[in-house]
């Protein structure tokens, strides 16, 4: 075991943090919940609509045929 300074500092810190229960840290109020469901709703919501964006581009990543060259976007096109 490392016999640094930090370290045990570290280790110090870890086991009060694990050890020292405060009261009342089991409570989750209103607001907390409110606040879990609203991440929750925002980021199935926002990985849906990601999904929806780049669907074309996934699906032409996993059924690509051989020797088929990824499609150039317009803008690349444009510029050639």
């Amino acid at each position: 075991m490392l016999k640094t300074k930090p370290f045990r500092c570290l280790l110090n810190v870890l086991k009060m943090t694990t050890v020292v229960r405060c009261a009342g840290a089991e409570y989750i109020g209103a607001g907390t919940g409110s606040l879990i469901i609203q991440v929750v709703i925002a980021s199935s919501l926002g990985g849906l609509v990601a999904l929806r964006l780049y669907w074309n581009k996934i699906k032409a990543f996993f059924f690509r045929k051989k020797g088929e060259e990824e499609p150039q976007s317009p803008t690349e096109a444009d510029s050639e």
